[in-house]
């Protein structure tokens, strides 16, 4: 799923015709209920030392930035 996030990103900040965004706020909940599973489950897969923490900060920021660009896509009208 965060690869699809990630190009959803690219192909609608390149402005291409059709690509449409969810509103910010569904990102959101997606990003929250997306994280939940990702904490719940992610020390039953043993990771190795510093990769839960860095792979969890690339998981924030692919959301943040989608949810980023669909408020202001918003804003814009």
């Amino acid at each position: 799923m965060p690869c699809n996030l990630e190009l959803l990103h690219l192909i609608a900040s390149q402005n291409h015709v059709g690509a449409s965004l969810p509103d910010a706020d569904v990102v959101t909940g997606w990003k929250a209920r997306f994280l939940d599973v990702w904490d719940q489950a992610i020390d039953g897969l043993e990771p190795r030392p510093g990769f839960k923490e860095q792979r969890r900060a690339v998981l924030v920021r692919t959301f943040d930035q989608l949810a980023d660009l669909a408020a202001r896509r918003q804003a814009a009208g």
